[in-house]
């Protein structure tokens, strides 16, 4: 693919995204910085840390339009100090589950609905960052999501590789108050267009829930 195609090629499925958003949801999105999608993202995340709240998040997995895997995972946070985590991965017919409880810095898991374990929390590693990135496009627009006002924020980026063009697509809906009501993300091959993994993640925001140790 030359350069002058892969541009014009790149404007056109830019182009589709901003008419499919915009038909949706009925009205126009507006062009925004990368800077200020980033920051509504990041402002979002820190509200959130101040409350109690579930987590849902389904990831499909396709190859050659076929499904193949589905990992279901949920995480709730009860504050201060409270995280549980179960994740769940469907495939080949077969279904592997793991559940994680950490309360301070005690930390219990378990797999398959097996024993519990207990140990102590250790630190994390860091992300790895940079992509070689072709072209990004983030919008923002006013939408009505279950009878709620909220505020959608989208962003597509096109990778270059050296074989192939990849696409991320990621659409977050943020309450009036900033707050991340749910998350739709794609991937997969930009030409021809295929889509590799689509995942939906949903908040709740809930008061009443409850984390308790297993076990001693």
């Amino acid at each position: 693919m030359n350069r002058r195609y892969l541009s014009r090629f790149i404007f056109c499925s830019v182009s589709w995204l901003l008419f499919s958003v915009s038909l949706m949801h009925g009205q126009v999105p507006i062009p925004i910085s990368q800077e200020e999608y980033y920051t509504a993202i990041s402002d979002s995340y820190r509200k959130a840390e101040k409350l109690s709240r579930r987590i849902e998040s389904v990831e499909n997995h396709f190859s050659k339009g076929t499904l193949y895997r589905t990992d279901l995972t949920i995480w709730e946070y009860v504050l201060p100090d409270r995280k549980r985590t179960v994740s769940k991965r469907t495939e080949g017919g077969t279904t592997q589950e793991t559940e994680r409880i950490e309360i301070g810095t005690d930390v219990y898991t378990r797999e398959n609905g097996g024993q519990w374990q207990k140990s102590v929390l250790s630190g994390g590693g860091g992300f790895g960052t940079g992509r070689p990135v072709q072209l990004t496009q983030a919008l923002r627009q006013t939408v009505s999501l279950g009878g709620v006002t909220a505020n959608l924020y989208s962003i597509f980026i096109v990778e270059k590789q050296p074989s192939r063009l990849i696409f991320y697509e990621t659409k977050v809906w943020l309450d009036e108050n900033g707050l991340r009501l749910r998350e739709e993300r794609a991937s997969g091959d930009l030409y021809p267009k295929t889509e590799n993994i689509r995942t939906f993640i949903t908040t709740e925001y809930d008061s009443n829930i409850k984390i308790e140790a297993p076990i001693p």
